[in-house]
């Protein structure tokens, strides 16, 4: 297991009976489950936190692969990570209220680029004992007065709680200070730890008062205009056909009205007046009509086809008689 751990994390054996100068052993001081006599217990520790057991099955591990995998477990378990703040209660449980102290990076996007990333890695391992932070600016925001970040560093925040007075008297001091300058490793490191030895009333401080807090951005509302027009917004998907339909008949009707039009500016006479076109166009109107009338005289093909049809029927019956003709009259016999 120490061969796998490549140097994150370090294995030892230790003798968790043998009691310590405060006259308890390990099981007692942090509160261990004692294992019966025949088993063994594993846990690990890191970043100032308690002792966490592993449970048995992993300490089962026999071959090369599975104690490659229990090595990568206790690695993930042990390694620092910054969270992102979301909320007061975060920021006061977690950070404000813990006792060895806290680190917040202001940054404009949840995460940080790849070279400072690089640099925070470093950080953490130099300052295993506090706690890191990240706040995205672009989402949230913090109720403190700071002072203008430099193009393309996010700032840093270093928290501190400190015990003042004894007994009933006794108060915690809350203080935070801001480094302003290049984001390198180095620089960051001898902060924290100046801080750290520092005293909170020292002038390297500033006074916590009220305790800061975590608030949304939230984005400003749309006008009443912008919603009306958002309500007239048609749903669904536009019928393009039948709209272009409609816009070559308006087309089409438009361009036949300014044909008609350009005809009756034409035929108008410029000399005449409105006056007397409208008469001219009466009488127009009056001799189509008296031309295009049927006449009172006019025989219809109903009225030839019946006199045709009597003519018909009078040569079949016998000669007709002309008056006009004369006729010899015999004198009658006795």
């Amino acid at each position: 297991l120490a061969v796998k751990a490549n140097g994150r994390f370090r294995v030892g054996l230790l003798d968790c009976a043998a009691t310590l100068p405060s006259g308890k052993n390990i099981f007692e001081r942090f509160k261990l489950k004692v294992p019966p006599a025949s088993s063994q217990i594993a846990f690990w520790v890191a970043n100032g936190g308690a002792p966490r057991v592993l449970d048995a099955y992993s300490m089962r591990a026999s071959s090369e692969y599975e104690v490659a995998r229990l090595a990568n477990k206790i690695a993930s378990l042990t390694e620092l990570k910054a969270e992102h703040l979301m909320s007061t209660k975060q920021l006061t449980k977690k950070c404000v209220e813990y006792k060895r102290g806290c680190l917040v990076l202001v940054n404009k996007g949840p995460k940080l680029p790849a070279s400072k990333q690089k640099e925070l890695e470093l950080i953490m391992k130099e300052n295993r004992r506090i706690r890191y932070f990240i706040l995205d600016i672009s989402k949230r925001q913090i109720s403190l007065t700071l002072p203008p970040a430099m193009m393309g560093y996010p700032q840093v925040l270093l928290f501190k709680k400190s015990p003042r007075g004894e007994g009933v008297d006794r108060y915690y001091e809350h203080v935070y200070s801001v480094f302003d300058d290049e984001f390198e490793a180095k620089e960051v490191a001898k902060f924290i730890q100046q801080g750290l030895d520092k005293e909170t009333d020292d002038q390297f401080w500033t006074s916590l008062e009220p305790l800061p807090r975590i608030s949304k951005i939230v984005a400003s509302k749309p006008s009443r205009d912008q919603k009306v027009k958002k309500r007239t917004k048609p749903k669904g998907p536009t019928r393009v056909g039948s709209n272009s339909k409609k816009t070559s008949r308006n087309k089409k009707s438009a361009q036949q009205n300014e044909a008609v039009k350009k005809q009756q500016e034409a035929a108008k006479d410029p000399s005449e007046s409105d006056e007397e076109m409208y008469k001219r166009r009466r009488r127009k109107m009056d001799e189509d009509m008296l031309e295009n009338a049927p006449k009172a005289h006019d025989d219809d093909e109903w009225g030839d086809d019946l006199e045709l049809e009597g003519e018909e029927e009078g040569e079949e019956e016998g000669e007709t008689i002309d008056l006009d003709d004369e006729v010899e009259i015999l004198p009658e016999d006795d």
